[in-house]
């Protein structure tokens, strides 16, 4: 669960220090272990979408008026409140259904983020402080089974 006031705009650094329960309704502070709370450097082209998505917060926000719940979410209803998990979910399948992709659970993206990090040959330790490991043998033990293609890779450069 991401607020704006976690993302720093001119350094591009978003930070992650609270979580949301599965059920979407209630904010945890804090996160799941000491190195989930991290800061992740973002992206030129990520930055401009968080811009544009902020403008359309600030418009949903004046439209609804005295009825909008600020909880200053990154990600929100119309009306300012948390997403349903459960919806957020539905959304994320029928983009899966319309765009024709073989269908992957939800988690799936972290995973298929973490194999294109190794895959281009960024450093594992890098890879892990990005999904907020607290060792490196972990996110070497998940994703070994790539290993061997990114040491083919690096013999053939």
């Amino acid at each position: 669960m991401a607020f704006w006031k976690d993302v720093d705009f001119s350094k591009r650094i978003l930070q992650i220090r609270q979580t949301l329960s599965r059920d979407g309704k209630e904010l945890i502070q804090g996160t799941k272990t000491k190195t989930s709370s991290r800061k992740i450097n973002l992206g030129a082209r990520l930055i401009t979408e968080l811009e544009k998505q902020q403008r359309i917060y600030k418009k949903e926000k004046l439209a609804a008026g005295f009825d909008y719940q600020d909880h200053d979410l990154v990600i929100c209803t119309n009306s300012g409140k948390a997403l349903n998990p459960r919806n957020l979910l539905r959304s994320f399948y029928r983009l899966i259904r319309n765009a024709d992709v073989p269908p992957i659970r939800f988690h799936d993206l972290r995973h298929t983020v973490a194999s294109l990090m190794l895959a281009q040959n960024i450093n594992p330790r890098i890879v892990k402080e990005i999904l907020g490991h607290s060792d490196i043998r972990l996110t070497l033990d998940m994703y070994s089974h790539l290993l061997p293609v990114i040491h083919q890779q690096t013999a053939s450069q």
